[in-house]
Order: structure tokens, then C-alpha cells, then sequence
């Protein structure tokens, strides 16, 4: 039986057209301040690749923003952000956000939700990747055997939820232990190495 959200095809939403009132979202400057739809907006405005701007956490190009990968409109599991990274090594970087007012979505909910994404975005390979190759030709398979799952918020997000940096530390290690198990559990034929996935839990 096929396994449901069935995979995007195609249609990623790569070059997505940006609405006038999305673009007045760029000059609200408190990450605080504003919802999570409009977070990975200005997110993705404020890191993307372009002259003069800087790479988010220094390092990920940002692809784009709400990366639909379900096939039907009911079942997107839309991506927050999409991005790549080379550094150490070829990478697909799925950032899942999580605002300062969202108090019902815990960081658990927030790594399940990367996790779909992530595991999803493999069965989505080959057709993302012939979309990608117009706008980042360098990126290719290899990236796929590295996905780095982020999960970011403002600083008040973590307090809320997690109250000391101990506690925030704790519960990443435990995130790492949840991620591998589910590496372990990934069955990859044909290929010469199995994907891999990471998490990290990160301010913005």
C-alpha cells in the first residue's frame, strides 16, 4: 500500500512569488514579534542568498520558504525553511520554527514535525532535486545522505518551555537519542551509504 502524504512530484514552491503583505513583514525586526507564517517569511528574506546579505547561523543558503512536500493540498507537511549547506560536509537543512506565543506546540511536537519533513523530503529526492538544479546546479545526491534538522525560535520560546540552559541542553541530547533511533530504522536499497539525519536546537 502507498504510504500517506504521498511525495510531491513536483511544484516545490522554490521560486514562490511573494504577496505585499508578506514583504511588509521584512521591517518588523523583533523575531517575537510576529507569527510563525510570517517568521519563516521574514526569516527566509532576511538570510537568503543575496548580495550583502549574511547565511543563517553563517553557514545555510536558504532555498525557501513553506516547501510544500505532500502531493495534495490536505497532506503538504509544508517545510518552514529549505536550505543547503557545505560545511563540513554536502547537507539539506530543514529548519522547523516555532514563535514566542505558540504555547501549544512543545519542542517533542516541534522535532516530530521535522522528522515528517525530513523523512519525507528523501521519498522526494530525484523530483525536488531536477527542480533544484535550476536554481543551485551544485547541489546533488550527496547532500541527501546528510539531513540537518533545526529547530529554531526566539530566546523565549526556549525559557518558556524549558526554563534553564541545562534543561535546554538536557533535552537536546534526548532529541539526538529520539533522531537515532529513527537513523537506525531508515532502510535505503541501492544506495552506497544510508542518509542520515541530525537535530539542533537553535535561537533565531
Amino acid at each position: 500500500p502507498k504510504t500517506e502524504p504521498l511525495p510531491r512530484k513536483g511544484n516545490f514552491m522554490l521560486d514562490r512569488q511573494h504577496t505585499a503583505k508578506r514583504s511588509a513583514l521584512s521591517s518588523v525586526e523583533a523575531a517575537d514579534q510576529v507569527s510563525e507564517n510570517a517568521l519563516s517569511f521574514q526569516t527566509f528574506e532576511r538570510y537568503r542568498n543575496v548580495e550583502g546579505k549574511g547565511r543563517l547561523l553563517g553557514k545555510i543558503d536558504l532555498i525557501g520558504y513553506e516547501i510544500p512536500l505532500g502531493r495534495t493540498k490536505a497532506r503538504q507537511l509544508k517545510v518552514d525553511l529549505l536550505g543547503v549547506s557545505v560545511d563540513p560536509v554536502p547537507a539539506i537543512e530543514i529548519i522547523e520554527l516555532k514563535d514566542t506565543d505558540n504555547t501549544g506546540d512543545s519542542p517533542l511536537m516541534a522535532l516530530t514535525e521535522a522528522l515528517c519533513y525530513g523523512l519525507q523530503i528523501l521519498r522526494c529526492k530525484t523530483d525536488i532535486l531536477r527542480e533544484l538544479r535550476i536554481s543551485r546546479p551544485t547541489v546533488n545526491e550527496s547532500a541527501f545522505e546528510k539531513i540537518n534538522l533545526r529547530l529554531m525560535a526566539p530566546e523565549q520560546y526556549w525559557h518558556v518551555w524549558l526554563k534553564t540552559p541545562s534543561r535546554r541542553s538536557e533535552i537536546e541530547s534526548r532529541f539526538k537519542e529520539i533522531v537515532d533511533g529513527v537513523n537506525a530504522g531508515i532502510v535505503s536499497s541501492g544506495q552506497a551509504s544510508l542518509p542520515s539525519l541530525s537535530v539542533s536546537l537553535e535561537d533565531i
